[in-house]
């Protein structure tokens, strides 16, 4: 490589053109190239050098947070090409040929594409064989391509196929895999995958959000095939823990109509797709639309119905909590879009919504708040919410009490019993997991509480379509735990806490429809996990009596930056 630039897509110096004439080190000193005042910067950081054969190399300094290579921590030196993607500090620079094209003003739901200047293995292009394949942050790992906020200030996007800048070993590695289970050349025919798992990105600067979809094959999502689909709006953020992102289904599925809806939640919007047969997102006319409140940060669909929780509360707009939030149902009209809303309750300001959650047959929604209570609404054929006898409902202070030195509690994380009128949900604070039974005016009724061994904040819940298991994320030390709730509904018992591979703040999770596999979601959501961990999703397999464990290829990384919180997991199958 003769002649490369830096292109500095984020960070203090966005913007900029470095061009690389020999040998360049990053820092904060006065001898290193600059990038802008950045705190999280080592004095000398990291060096980037040509070397006598005309190839590029990159070496971290003992930085103290750290340099990333496409996603993938910086161990020892690296050989490095165009289209790569360096991050170190806040900043995020691409390596470029100087005469590189660009691709500008995508619009909402338009997938864009990181262009491949040098030959290199494309996702899309690579089989799946079994679910064994080394990948992402197993051992080798395959490189991902990493993004960030400012998508708006990007001259490429992460679209249609994600460059994989490998090693020539690793890239050895997988064409020989390939070739072995009767793949075909570049050009012939695409490999066959399982479905697409879909990611909020959550970027909080102005349309910078955007769905991240990863095609997956026998749970694995490496070899990695990612497309993003700009929303047209912008997310939320926080890393003090101060619980704007303690909400759950940003993403939801109307999986009768093969729609997508996805919130912006700085932006009051939400975006709506169309899902082809092989999983890639087209933008509904007029998407994004309004969310009938601010903030919105949580979506359930029942029907031609979707119901939104406005939580007011993003950690973008100073002085959102001071405003009330809202539980509102919005039209789902035939071609997709939404209408203006149905019906609006609104919330008390700071009460801070987290969920809504329908019952299978469509009459009764549950919703829950940090404030402390749980409400129940009732859904009228119209589409109408109303609150129903009871709610809202705090937590039974006797074994909830409001003066505990871990008080206030509140409920997080709900889930229901496919064939019982029985609602859990966690007590994140308690580490607990507390059963609810109610009847068909939605009364509930406390039937007890069990720890959650080994857990610390237990937030999100997922019921296996059988409803004999029951999983908890749990984000304050990168476990899931798994309960047997066949045997007895009523009465929990734990079977496992597993601790994921990589750190961060397990915060959504969602099954492969087949039901084999578990897709956890664990971003950098909490400023005790260190720059550049986190931001990963992991693959776990569910073993035959219900227990999981983590497949060779997981984790993969997230593309986006230390400061990006991703929120929001689904999955649908190819049809």
């Amino acid at each position: 490589m003769a002649r490369v630039e830096l292109h500095i897509l984020e960070g203090p110096a966005a913007g900029r053109r470095v061009p690389v004439a020999r040998s360049i080190t990053f820092g904060r000193v006065g001898d290193t190239e600059s990038l802008g005042p950045d705190p999280e910067l080592s004095r000398t950081h990291a060096r980037l050098a040509l070397r006598d054969d005309g190839g590029l190399e990159l070496e971290d300094l003992g930085s103290t947070n750290g340099t990333r290579l496409n996603g993938r921590p910086v161990r020892g030196p690296e050989r490095v090409q165009a289209g790569d993607r360096i991050a170190l500090g806040t900043t995020l620079l691409e390596v470029r040929a100087p005469a590189a094209s660009t691709v500008t003003g995508a619009r909402p739901g338009t997938p864009t594409e990181v262009p491949a200047p040098v030959p290199s293995l494309r996702a899309p292009e690579q089989p799946l064989p079994s679910p064994e394949l080394p990948g992402a942050r197993g051992a080798p790992p395959h490189p991902a391509v990493s993004g960030g906020p400012g998508a708006e200030r990007r001259t490429v996007g992460l679209g249609v196929a994600l460059v994989l800048a490998g090693l020539a070993a690793g890239v050895a590695a997988a064409v020989a895999l390939w070739a072995s289970n009767g793949g075909s050349s570049a050009g012939g025919q695409r490999p066959p995958f399982d479905g697409t798992l879909y990611l909020l990105s959550n970027r909080s600067q102005p349309n910078a959000n955007s769905v991240l979809a990863y095609r997956y094959r026998a749970g694995m999502l490496a070899p990695l095939d990612v497309r993003e689909y700009p929303t047209g709006g912008a997310g939320a953020f926080d890393q003090a823990n101060s619980g704007v992102l303690d909400s759950v289904d940003q993403i939801a599925l109307d999986r009768g109509r093969s729609e997508l809806f996805a919130v912006n939640s700085s932006s009051d919007t939400i975006a709506a797709f169309h899902i082809a047969s092989d999983g890639t997102l087209s933008a509904v006319r007029g998407s994004p639309f309004p969310s009938e409140g601010r903030g919105p940060a949580s979506l359930a669909v029942r029907g031609q119905v979707l119901i939104v929780v406005n939580k007011a509360f993003d950690g973008v707009r100073k002085g959102l909590k001071t405003q009330p939030g809202s539980f509102a149902s919005l039209p789902i009209r035939g071609d997709g879009s939404l209408g203006p809303a149905i019906s609006t309750i609104p919330m008390p300001p700071a009460s801070a919504g987290t969920q809504v959650l329908p019952t299978s047959d469509g009459s009764l929604v549950f919703g829950s708040l940090e404030s402390g209570p749980f409400l129940v609404f009732r859904l009228a054929a119209n589409g109408s919410l109303t609150q129903a006898p009871g709610s809202p409902r705090p937590l039974d202070p006797r074994r909830f009490p409001p003066t505990s030195r871990d008080g206030p509690f509140w409920p997080q994380g709900m889930a229901l019993a496919p064939s019982r009128r029985l609602l859990y949900a966690n007590v994140s604070n308690a580490a607990k997991l507390v059963v609810y039974s109610y009847d068909r005016d939605g009364r509930l009724a406390l039937v007890g509480a069990v720890k959650n061994k080994g857990a610390k904040l237990p937030c999100w819940t997922a019921i296996n379509p059988a409803g004999t298991r029951l999983y908890t994320d749990n984000a304050g030390n990168g476990t899931v735990s798994v309960f047997d709730i066949g045997a007895d509904p009523r009465r929990p018992r734990q079977l496992q806490n597993l601790k994921l591979r990589t750190s961060g703040n397990p915060w959504n999770l969602t099954f492969d429809p087949s039901g084999r596999f578990l897709f956890v979601l664990n971003p950098r959501a909490i400023d005790f996990i260190e720059p550049g961990a986190g931001n990963t999703v992991h693959s776990l397999r569910i073993n035959g009596d219900g227990t999981l464990s983590e497949l060779d290829a997981s984790p993969v990384d997230i593309p986006v930056s230390t400061d990006t919180q991703p929120q929001g997991l689904v999955a649908v199958t190819r049809r």
